[in-house]
């Protein structure tokens, strides 16, 4: 029997990670999880591929390593990319008093 292991780090890396980002920016879960929400929800992903990883041979696991890592910057990227501006929306401005000693 194959290492099941190798196909759950390939899924997360090709299929799981892509298809969050997708849904993230297509705005449909909006009203549900924010940015940082999705962000927590990749890692926790990649966390659960490198926790496969430690079940790989030792001879996979550099190749593997190198997988997970690329898959999660090419996201997190994207991720940020496309929803920067949203950030940096002010709610109310603070007044600054000018005349401090």
């Amino acid at each position: 029997m194959e290492n099941p292991h190798y196909q759950l780090i390939e899924t997360i890396c090709n299929d799981v990670l892509p298809n969050m980002v997708r849904i993230f920016e297509s705005d449909r879960m909006a009203g549900a999880l924010d940015q940082d929400q999705f962000v927590k929800l990749l890692e926790q992903k990649v966390e659960r591929a490198n926790k496969s990883l430690k079940m790989l041979p030792p001879g996979d696991q550099e190749r593997y390593r190198m997988m997970i890592d690329l898959a999660y910057a090419r996201n997190i990227d994207r991720l940020r990319k496309q929803h920067l501006a949203c950030q940096t929306i002010p709610v109310h401005e603070i007044p600054v008093k000018q005349d401090i000693n």
